[in-house]
C-alpha cells in the first residue's frame, strides 16, 4: 500500500489530475503533512541526533 502511494504520488508530478489531488490532499491534511523550510532543514540529520542519548542521562542524573 506504501509503495502503491508513493507511485501515485509520483505519478501526480506529470498527471495533474483533480481526482488524484484530492485524495493526495486528504492524505496530507490526514497525516499533518508539511513542507520544511531551509531553517527547519538545518536542524535535521539523517543519522539523528548524536547528543541525543547523553542528554537523556544528564537528565536521568538530575532526576537522581
Amino acid at each position: 500500500m506504501d509503495q502503491l502511494l508513493f507511485d501515485l504520488f509520483a505519478l501526480q508530478r506529470f498527471a495533474d489530475d483533480g481526482a488524484l489531488q484530492a485524495v493526495i490532499d486528504e492524505v496530507e491534511d490526514r497525516h499533518c503533512v508539511t513542507a520544511l523550510d531551509d531553517e527547519a532543514l538545518d536542524q535535521l540529520s539523517a543519522a539523528g541526533d548524536p547528543y541525543l542519548l547523553a542528554r537523556d542521562a544528564m537528565d536521568e542524573d538530575e532526576r537522581l
